[in-house]
């Protein structure tokens, strides 16, 4: 599994379980990732479809806050979020008869 994909993967199972040993270990690579590779850090935010306006509202009201947890707190809101989605329009109607669905 690729950096990223075990960024993301983490990052889903905060969201759904936010034990403090998986949000402290995504904490730490996001922080890694804003010291060794921060193009790869914009990619995984671009990717994930955390708002740009909303990350840097948030680092500029907070300038002495850790950008890492900041960026964590994002990154796992937004999870939450695309889980929830996923919940909500996955469900499928009973009525439709299998050959009708798509």
């Amino acid at each position: 599994m690729s950096e990223t994909a075990s960024l993301i993967h983490l990052a889903e199972q905060v969201a759904q379980q936010p034990a403090s040993d998986d949000l402290n270990r995504l904490t730490e690579q996001i922080r890694q990732l804003i010291n060794e590779d921060f193009n790869a850090l914009v990619s995984l935010l671009y990717r994930q479809d955390v708002s740009e306006h909303k990350l840097r509202a948030l680092l500029a009201g907070q300038p002495e806050a850790d950008s890492a947890v900041l960026i964590t707190g994002l990154l796992v809101e937004r999870m939450a979020q695309k889980i929830k989605s996923r919940q909500t329009f996955s469900r499928r109607d009973p009525s439709i008869p299998d050959e009708e669905k798509w």
